[in-house]
């Protein structure tokens, strides 16, 4: 594709831009099928093809419920911990306009432990950090979460946390007497 948009050649290159995206659709439900959608992404980022970036971006948002669980069932699973922070935010941070596409969406707690598999392996600046932080709504955790994983994390500091903590108490605590 580059290639072709190098030489000009405009109708190759719809031609072949029509073939990948009819590829990468739902390729994503396929656990094996994400180390190369993560390196798809890199490379359409790097030859700045920007409607394969977004359909790998869709892709890879649809797929974030699977992420954590990569290394169990795939080969080169740590291709998504190879992801630079700005694909990452470019995945996590833009599901308003992913949401109209897609429909279904993964829950707050499968983008939260995608982002904290990848921060396992990674540096971020902490102004991305707590940009990509802020995506996530505490209100969407249950109990059990925001004083397990949410508090290990780290991204949200134990004020906040317990804040969240008390509020979900007292709510159970209001339909108790209800």
């Amino acid at each position: 594709m580059n290639m072709t948009k190098m030489m000009m050649i405009d109708d190759l290159h719809e031609d072949i831009q029509k073939f990948v995206l009819k590829h990468i659709t739902d390729c994503g439900v396929h656990y094996g099928a994400l180390p190369e959608l993560v390196n798809g992404l890199m490379l359409a980022e790097q030859f700045k093809l920007e409607t394969i970036k977004d359909a790998l971006v869709l892709e890879l948002f649809r797929s974030l419920k699977d992420i954590p669980h990569i290394p169990d069932v795939v080969e080169n699973s740590d291709a998504f911990t190879s992801l630079p922070a700005n694909l990452l935010k470019d995945i996590l941070l833009h599901r308003e306009k992913i949401i109209a596409i897609v429909g279904v969406t993964p829950t707050t707690k499968q983008r939260f432990d995608a982002f904290v598999f990848w921060l396992e392996k990674n540096q971020c600046d902490e102004n991305e950090r707590t940009e990509i932080a802020r995506s996530f709504c505490l209100s969407d955790f249950n109990g059990q979460e925001l004083l397990t994983d949410v508090r290990r994390s780290g991204l949200f500091s134990i004020k906040e946390i317990d804040s969240k903590v008390l509020e979900i108490l007292n709510s159970c605590q209001e339909n108790l007497t209800k």
